[in-house]
């Protein structure tokens, strides 16, 4: 019976794309690959199984272990060491098995393996009985993560092994030196006399003109200042800005979005008139979703909105964007949740 672990925020994560598919919603793949390993059950255990992926906030995750679910944070030190080393010892040796996949020609199974090992840190870490298993596989955080594409960071397990074998030696006193002792003082000797010298008074410099200098240093800074603002805002108020003119015509884009069924679908872009407005759409052999589109500049770039499109079904496709440089050589699309994915779009031109 399966039950649920915990459930996971999405905030400041990324999720990882095989294939332009979501890994979270490759589980049972994942799973199968593991099986066909032959590493044994507890790799199969240590991937929690992710429900409602479609979720912009969150993501529940399950497993059909028996047991007490503790996180690490509830565990004694020495378990928490003693789990992390079994961890690298599962990272190191799936790692391997997707080296040895890629090396036999089966890179999309190779890359399914190294990027679910995409894990932002043991806050997501919990045991289940005495199994260790891993929720938000699949995803990173763009900063700092755990494991990256199956890399360990090694921040963690540096930090443990300094604990527990770094002693400190106290340093030895050393004895205080001896005071050296005291130097015969020299007699007195007879003072000369001498006739003062007779010298001519050096002319100061009036205390007004000193004055005056000091008060003018501080008033041709702040001159000069003002005369650099004035200057910045002469620039800006003269600069010609970049005239933005939108794309007329139709924009298809192949295998652009993913429906409820896991399928690749084509999006079309029409824009009939120069104003930079227009729809969008897709469809499949079930049925045809529809929505709004328009246009606008950006940093040497356009950028092209798609509003929530539509489905008779109620699956409709939240709304996201396509960015394109200016010579629409490259073109990325991003969801409201900061996902990326390249897209390679065909303009009417």
């Amino acid at each position: 019976m399966s039950k649920k672990i915990a459930n996971t925020k999405r905030d400041g994560l990324s999720v990882v794309r095989v294939d332009r598919n979501r890994l979270d919603t490759l589980f049972y793949q994942l799973i199968e690959l593991v099986k066909e390993s032959g590493l044994g059950v507890e790799y199969e255990n240590l991937f929690a199984r992710p429900k409602d992926v479609h979720s912009e906030n969150s993501i529940d995750w399950y497993t059909d272990l028996n047991g007490e679910i503790k996180s690490f944070n509830q565990l004694p030190q020495d378990k928490v060491e003693e789990y992390l080393g079994k961890f690298k010892t599962y990272v190191e040796n799936l790692k391997d098995y997707s080296e040895k996949l890629k090396n036999s020609g089966d890179r999309s199974s190779a890359d399914l393996i190294k990027n679910a090992l995409n894990i932002p840190d043991t806050s997501y870490f919990y045991v289940v009985g005495d199994n260790l298993v891993v929720t938000c596989w699949g995803f990173f955080n763009s900063e700092s993560s755990l494991v990256k594409d199956g890399e360990l960071s090694g921040t963690i397990f540096s930090k443990l092994h300094d604990e527990t074998n770094t002693t400190v030696n106290p340093e030895p006193k050393q004895a205080p030196e001896p005071k050296p002792a005291p130097e015969p003082k020299p007699e007195p000797k007879p003072q000369e006399i001498t006739s003062p010298v007779p010298t001519e008074p050096i002319p100061e410099e009036p205390v007004a003109s000193q004055s005056k200098k000091k008060s003018l240093l501080p008033l041709l800074i702040i001159l000069l200042i003002l005369a650099l603002i004035a200057l910045v805002i002469w620039y800006l108020l003269n600069k010609e800005p970049d005239k933005f003119e939108p794309y007329k015509g139709d924009i298809k884009v192949e295998q652009a979005l993913t429906n409820e069924n896991g399928d690749l679908v084509d999006l079309t872009l029409s824009f009939p008139n120069a104003d930079g407005k227009g729809t969008a759409s897709v469809s499949w052999t079930k049925q045809k979703c529809e929505g709004s589109a328009s246009q606008r500049a950006g940093e040497n770039s356009f950028v092209i909105d798609i509003d929530t499109l539509i489905c008779p079904d109620g699956n409709n496709f939240d709304g996201f964007k396509v960015t394109c440089i200016n010579d629409k050589s490259k073109c990325v699309g991003t969801n409201k949740n900061g996902d990326e994915w390249e897209v390679t779009p065909e303009f009417d031109d």
